[in-house]
């Protein structure tokens, strides 16, 4: 293994140690899971165990309608199989499942990129914040970024039945969200690869999902009525305070924002840039009815395309080390003041406070 290779796997495996090691001491520290959204889907897991079939039952309801029933599900089976409780499943959870998101990714682009793209891509990853505040906690929207990149890898490899396996699971846990990312898959496959076959992937995807389309859209006034306000404080920074966003995102991705298009203008895209701007394009509507979730699913296909940018612009490898020990030190900076924030406050916002250790990374 040449000196280069060897560093960025090293980069990346103390990117995913790390968090690991800081999600085991955010447990060890509150003795609770991070996040408040955890509480809800504790009693909806709950709910499932003792057969009160939540996706149904009123009393477990959020903001009026059901939520998709895969997550709780799944976290409830595990409880019964492993013979644990809850709250110890979700405890493990949160130390591996940041850690698994980063893998999954750096997984999908090693096979279809290159080591530089896939450390780059996931160090990327790894430096924006909004990335990491949902990915870290022990919630849906984590299952959808750890899920998703498997399931592209799936459709890029014609695994047909791994592809509509995922697909379905991942809208049954998280419905809109993750319709949206598999309608992403849908556009690109209809301007790229109309093979009749693949099309009839999407087909089987939304005849299994008529189940649970029946129910959300019966409840689809609560849904709007929900994305018509402001239902988090990262929602409002978004809204009320541009640079919020900026910082959101994370600087290395936001100044990629303006170079990726130049890049591809004058390039012929490859497969995955390609499949990288429909898996953004796609979820564009989240922007309109939910920004700060647009901001927290987009860094992901950002960092593929960043990754691939600065790769493809750099051609001396010094200079690729270099740049890859920077984005490095930046990312695990700025990691380790996220945890300290958590540590010391138990939840994690910023800029809207001004006293939070974000300020010395911003």
């Amino acid at each position: 293994m040449s000196c280069f290779r060897f560093l960025s796997f090293s980069l990346v495996a103390v990117l995913v140690i790390l968090p690991a090691f800081w999600n085991y001491q955010v447990i060890a520290t509150s003795n609770f899971p991070a996040g408040s959204d955890i509480n809800l889907h504790i009693k909806l897991v709950q709910g499932w165990l003792d057969l009160d079939y939540p996706i149904f039952n009123q009393t477990y309801f959020n903001n009026g309608y059901p939520y998709p029933p895969a997550f709780h599900l799944t976290i409830a089976v595990l409880s019964v199989i492993l013979f644990t409780d809850v709250l110890s499943l979700i405890h493990f959870l949160q130390v591996v499942l940041y850690p698994a998101v980063l893998l999954s990714t750096f997984f999908f682009l090693y096979r279809k990129t290159d080591i530089y793209v896939s450390a780059l891509g996931v160090i990327l990853l790894a430096s924006s914040p909004a990335f990491w505040d949902r990915g870290m906690q022990v919630i849906p929207q984590a299952l959808d970024v750890l899920i998703f990149p498997l399931i592209l890898y799936a459709f890029m490899e014609k695994k047909g039945n791994r592809f509509i396996a995922g697909s379905v699971y991942l809208i049954y846990n998280h419905w809109f969200y993750a319709f949206l990312l598999i309608f992403s898959i849908f556009l690109y496959s209809v301007f790229y690869e109309r093979e009749r076959d693949r099309l009839k992937w999407f087909l089987k995807i939304a005849v299994l999902c008529v189940p649970l389309a029946i129910v959300m859209f019966y409840h689809a006034p609560a849904m709007l009525a929900e994305s018509g306000g402001i239902n988090e404080p990262q929602e409002l920074g978004v809204l009320t305070e541009p640079l919020f966003a900026v910082k959101y995102l994370g600087y290395p991705l936001f100044f990629l924002i303006f170079i990726i298009p130049i890049h591809l203008k004058f390039k012929h895209p490859s497969k995955i840039e390609k499949i990288a701007v429909f898996w953004t394009a796609g979820i564009l509507p989240m922007a309109i009815f939910f920004p700060d979730r647009f901001i927290e699913y987009v860094a992901q296909p950002l960092a593929v395309l960043g990754g691939i940018t600065v790769m493809d612009m750099i051609k001396s490898e010094k200079l690729k080390i270099i740049v890859l020990i920077l984005a490095f030190l930046f990312s695990a900076v700025s990691v380790f003041y996220f945890y300290e924030a958590l540590l010391s406050g138990g939840e994690v916002w910023i800029p809207l406070d001004t006293l939070s250790p974000f300020v010395r990374v911003f």
